[in-house]
């Protein structure tokens, strides 16, 4: 059995709407920030006035269709909440590469993906979350 985590502590949109519901349902920190796609390449920047540029590429073919529940837990109010949800999408092996990066961000070990997917579309269903435990 594999077991996969990843821990979110920043997450760009580029729509309002999506910034204001990952901060008040979720407690998520996101913030507004312009895509601008060129071919497998974009470049994220954001009101702050960093840039990320990042490339990616199908390496095969190949595509399979993938289901992926989500544990999602957030902080809003000072209580933790939780919520199951969903990933449906069709990836693709691909490669990965960071090009530029910050240097007002972590430093990182590596600039390329050890294990990438591509997809060309993908669906996330949340339901809204609940509160558990106590209050902080």
């Amino acid at each position: 059995m594999c077991h996969l985590a990843a821990r979110v502590s920043l997450s760009v949109r580029d729509q309002a709407a999506s910034q204001l519901g990952g901060q008040h349902i979720w407690g998520l920190p996101k913030r507004l920030a312009t895509f601008d796609w060129q071919d497998k390449r974009v470049q994220v920047t954001d009101d702050r006035g960093w840039t990320v540029t990042a490339t990616t590429q199908p390496t095969t073919r190949v595509a399979m269709p993938l289901v992926v529940p989500m544990a999602a837990f957030g902080i809003v109010d000072t209580r933790l909440t939780f919520a199951l949800a969903a990933m449906r999408a069709t990836i693709s092996p691909a490669s990965f590469q960071i090009l530029d990066w910050p240097e007002s961000f972590p430093e990182l070990t590596t600039r390329t993906g050890a294990l990438s997917f591509t997809a060309r579309r993908f669906r996330i269903t949340a339901p809204a979350p609940h509160p558990i435990g106590r209050p902080r």
